[in-house]
């Protein structure tokens, strides 16, 4: 009898194994959304969209690397620059009157855009941000990069992320990342939310 619950668990382990094995290849071999060049594109460190970096680059300099990409806006305003359609998404660069540097890049309306292919590319959470009961944003970058997702906080690494804000100034971490836990245990292990959260 051991011997046949030792053939089973043997046989379950190495079919488990090869399963596994294939979902990382087969993973592996799916193209990363376009959106998620722009965190790499001649960025370093982070905050930084295809080299625009918020409170060192001027409004200038940004339209400048943009256009050598190809990148037209398709709006301007006094303190703003608005690009549609590219990768996938929208975005905006923003600056604060009367300063010449962009304040803030928020990349929007990003179609198939995936939690978990975001943290592929910008790695773990630094902690969460809670803005009201309804409002969470995942930080990254010390608070300079926010994402805000559908059905925060129940996330799953499917979740679709609605908003990136990438900012000269810093959000403050009110929660530290717990990864992919319920609602409910979310709310046990954090005792400062914001009413009416659990």
């Amino acid at each position: 009898m051991i011997r046949l619950v030792l053939a089973c668990a043997l046989i379950s382990m190495v079919v488990f194994a090869l399963l596994n094995a294939a979902s990382v290849v087969l993973g592996r071999r799916q193209p990363p959304h376009p959106a998620l060049a722009g965190f790499k594109t001649d960025c370093g460190r982070q905050p930084c969209w295809y080299g625009v970096r918020p409170g060192l680059s001027s409004v200038n300099e940004a339209r400048l690397m943009l256009r050598e990409r190809g990148l037209h806006p398709t709006r301007t305003g006094s303190v703003y620059l608005y690009y549609t359609g590219v990768a996938g998404c929208d975005f905006d660069l923003a600056s604060s009157y009367p300063s010449d540097e962009i304040s803030s890049i928020h990349v929007q309306k990003c179609s198939h855009l995936r939690l978990g292919d975001v943290l592929v590319t910008l790695g773990l959470p630094e902690g969460l941000h809670t803005a009201s009961s309804r409002r969470f944003w995942i930080l990254f970058a010390g608070g300079r990069v926010a994402l805000q997702a559908r059905d925060l906080p129940s996330w799953s690494a499917h979740a679709q992320v609605t908003d990136v804000w990438l900012i000269d100034s810093r959000l403050i971490i009110r929660h530290p990342w717990r990864g992919f836990v319920p609602r409910w245990r979310f709310c046990q292990l954090e005792r400062r939310l914001p009413p009416g959260f659990c």
